[in-house]
């Protein structure tokens, strides 16, 4: 199920919310945070996440999922590239009164940076 990131706004009311865990460079503050998530579909704006799974349980949720864009924007320090890239995902969200209080995790941000060649691969 691909959710184009230009849809990301209409989650607005429903963000947030405390940051934990891998993606700890990501704004724990919700205006910050939509202003990161706009910078990032302004580099990458054919971008989508597939989602593979989501798992739920009392006010837990989990995802997995696949984020798949080419950028052709500007992304944090790195010039648009033109290079496509596929970058797994692992999200799990806590809950409280229909609103997302707590995430933890993130996509795979040296992936990431890998496939756009701005650090080396391991290979």
């Amino acid at each position: 199920m691909p959710v184009l990131l230009s849809r990301i706004s209409l989650f607005g009311k429903a963000l947030l919310y405390t940051q934990f865990g891998m993606a700890s460079d990501l704004p724990s503050d919700p205006t910050e945070l939509k202003h990161f998530i706009n910078g990032f579909h302004l580099a990458f704006p054919d971008g989508q996440i597939t989602i593979e799974e989501i798992i739920a349980e009392g006010d837990t949720i989990a995802l997995r999922g696949t984020f798949h864009g080419t950028q052709t924007g500007q992304f944090q320090d790195i010039p648009p590239t033109g290079k496509t890239v596929t970058v797994p995902a692992l999200d799990m969200y806590r809950l409280s009164e229909g609103k997302i209080v707590e995430h933890w995790g993130g996509p795979n941000q040296l992936l990431l940076l890998q496939q756009l060649g701005a650090i080396p691969s391991m290979e």
